[in-house]
């Protein structure tokens, strides 16, 4: 990446993070002159970024929605992973861990030199320059405006392209015991922004198993691919009546869902 800062003053603001809790820091206050703007809109967020110890922190949310990411609700372990919405880019953050996961594989992982930190009752607190060396963002700081720049890098997901066919309605998934009345319902729904969601219900089912509606992320082969905390999805459409849903658990399970 492209390294847009070159004064040691500017390095020592964007650099690195921050200590793992507000009640870990010896000082620390807001950035209230620093401004935020990312692929040249700013973000407005009532969480200001925060310097500690020269070092600024910023809240991780807002930056990854306005890069194209959804994100899972914080779980028990206070972990919370981020999704981009048209491509299989993921991250995952671990509150008081100094390292973020790239993908669904739990041992990639990207090292800080300090943990990410939760502020302001569990928001999410990441070092700016840090994020963007990960995700292949570049960073530009303007020390007039006390404003920082980031800009995507698009070139990551040229190869990624939508599949043709028509997906979406309800469909379910039917077993040679139950039919009619089926094992499973699916639904797959699109709003104005093109963004394909799923909700998948398996009938009589505890596990877990139950989820949505979350983000579809489309693959350059014309299936997509659902990341949740506990498992993954792989959808692969047939025709337009029919496609093919395989859950990645412990024993993955492969469903044939036809549209209702």
């Amino acid at each position: 990446m492209k390294k847009l800062i070159s004064t040691l003053s500017v390095i020592s603001i964007l650099t690195g993070a921050a200590a793992s809790t507000a009640s870990a820091f010896d000082a620390w206050s807001y950035a209230e002159d620093v401004k935020v703007y990312v692929d040249g809109s700013k973000i407005n967020d009532e969480y200001k970024p925060i310097i500690v110890n020269d070092r600024t922190l910023v809240r991780l949310v807002p930056i990854f929605e306005r890069l194209g990411y959804s994100h899972t609700d914080m779980d028990q372990d206070k972990s919370v992973a981020f999704i981009q919405n048209g491509s299989n880019a993921r991250y995952k953050f671990i509150a008081e861990k100094d390292y973020a996961i790239v993908g669904s594989d739990e041992s990639d992982k990207y090292f800080f030199d300090v943990p990410a930190t939760l502020q302001f009752n569990d928001v999410f607190y990441v070092p700016i320059r840090a994020f963007c060396e990960m995700t292949g963002c570049s960073i530009e700081w303007d020390n007039n405006s006390r404003s920082v720049y980031i800009t995507s890098n698009a070139d990551q997901y040229t190869n990624v392209t939508e599949p043709e066919l028509n997906i979406t309605g309800s469909y379910r998934a039917y077993s040679e015991d139950d039919a009619p009345v089926g094992i499973a319902n699916l639904d797959i729904e699109t709003n104005g922004d093109g963004i394909i969601t799923m909700t998948y219900h398996r009938k009589n089912d505890n596990s877990g198993s139950n989820i949505g509606p979350v983000t579809m992320n489309p693959q350059g082969d014309g299936t997509y691919i659902v990341s949740t905390e506990n498992r993954s999805y792989i959808l692969k459409p047939v025709d337009e009546n029919t496609v093919i849903l395989t859950i990645d658990e412990d024993i993955p399970e492969t469903l044939t869902f036809i549209r209702l």
